[in-house]
């Protein structure tokens, strides 16, 4: 019995079971929601930082008291 080793590198000529990419307008469109949600926490952020009373009526920061009792 043969001591058979591992291929270093994938065989290239054998097409690989890949997704079919997405097109560059949906690319374009979820960049686009992505860095529009970015800045929209990044403002968030920085309303909170200015007035931390924000924090209490944050939806975000919204607990149940159940937990609170906890």
């Amino acid at each position: 019995m043969a001591l058979q080793r591992k291929k270093s590198l994938p065989d290239v000529q054998v097409p690989l079971n890949a997704p079919a990419s997405i097109t560059r307008e949906e690319v374009s469109v979820l960049s686009s929601a992505r860095r529009e949600e970015m800045r929209r926490m990044e403002e968030e952020n920085e309303r909170l930082r200015a007035n931390p009373l924000l924090y209490l009526v944050s939806p975000h920061m919204k607990v149940r008291a159940s937990e609170i009792i906890q």
